[in-house]
């Protein structure tokens, strides 16, 4: 039904991603066995980038609630 309008779009696409597929199907396959491995599989060029974006975002946001935080404790 929708296949007719992707069409375009997907044509120009097409040869012109970043990323390998048979690159990323190793990298699945090998992720489990690999030392040390992180919980969340990152893959593309772009990845660590957002992740790092993300990061940084909720490291700003706990310092923002530092103070109100530690404020709970039981007074020494």
């Amino acid at each position: 039904m929708f296949e007719p309008s992707r069409a375009p779009g997907r044509a120009r696409r097409d040869g012109h991603r970043a990323g390998d597929p048979a690159k990323a199907a190793r990298a699945i396959l090998a992720w489990p066995d690999s030392p040390n491995p992180l919980r969340h599989l990152l893959l593309g060029s772009d990845a660590p980038g957002f992740v790092r974006d993300q990061l940084a975002d909720v490291e700003s946001r706990i310092n923002a609630w530092q103070k109100l935080a530690v404020s709970t404790d039981f007074e020494r």
